[in-house]
């Protein structure tokens, strides 16, 4: 769940945690080598440092969408959207929810690879999950989105990323669709954003699965179910 209704009375969180619980943009084109591309390549970091970013780390490990995702999903973009008449509706559509999923995922301020001072943290604390705005690249308008009802019982915003990766790779779509006369160039695009977010290792993904569905379990035991 992107947010516990159930514990609306109880979950009151400022604005410094959603601040720190925003993904920040860095992590959206610096690849981490545990993908295999970057790996071959020797580019970014082989791991994020989790205490680095504000939060536990969960907010920056896997936010990586690709370069060439993002320039696919913009070039289609354009092109479904200079489509005449009710062809528009769908592209527009989805630049809404694209802009909704963005919008929540980032929080209440922009942030390009903004750390924290203290790196070496042998343990979140509850003080590690607020970030200050002055820490910050800039305080966003959208401020006021996360004190409405409902969305202000919402745990972890960074999980609006897979709104916005939904809204993308349908753009995307939209290009490899406008591209297809020539197949051997909608074929080039569909190879790159394969292998560009291809994972170097199959084990390493194996344990995550294996991790996030325990922790999965275990909220929908604790939160869910009861």
């Amino acid at each position: 769940r992107l947010s516990m209704p159930r514990m609306g009375s109880a979950w009151k969180s400022p604005l410094d945690y959603w601040r720190a619980q925003g993904i920040d943009l860095a992590t959206l084109v610096i690849p981490k080598q545990r993908w295999l591309v970057a790996r071959l390549l020797g580019l970014g970091p082989r791991e994020w440092n989790s205490y680095a970013f504000y939060g536990d780390g969960h907010n920056a490990n896997l936010n990586f969408l690709g370069v060439v995702t993002l320039l696919a999903a913009i070039l289609g973009c354009i092109m479904a959207l200079k489509k005449p008449g009710k062809a528009r509706v769908i592209p527009l559509l989805c630049l809404v929810v694209f802009i909704v999923g963005f919008t929540f995922s980032i929080g209440p301020s922009l942030k390009v690879y903004n750390v924290r001072e203290s790196k070496l943290l042998p343990q979140p604390r509850s003080s590690d999950y607020l970030m200050p705005a002055n820490r910050a690249t800039l305080t966003l308008p959208s401020r006021p989105l996360f004190q409405l009802p409902v969305i202000r019982t919402m745990r972890a915003t960074y999980r609006w990323q897979l709104v916005t990766r939904f809204a993308l790779v349908i753009f995307a779509g939209f290009l490899i669709a406008g591209i297809l006369r020539r197949r051997w160039l909608a074929l080039l695009v569909v190879t790159l954003v394969i292998a560009e977010n291809m994972p170097s290792s199959a084990v390493y993904w194996q344990y995550r699965y294996r991790l996030n569905r325990t922790q999965y379990n275990t909220f929908e035991a604790d939160v869910v179910d009861n």
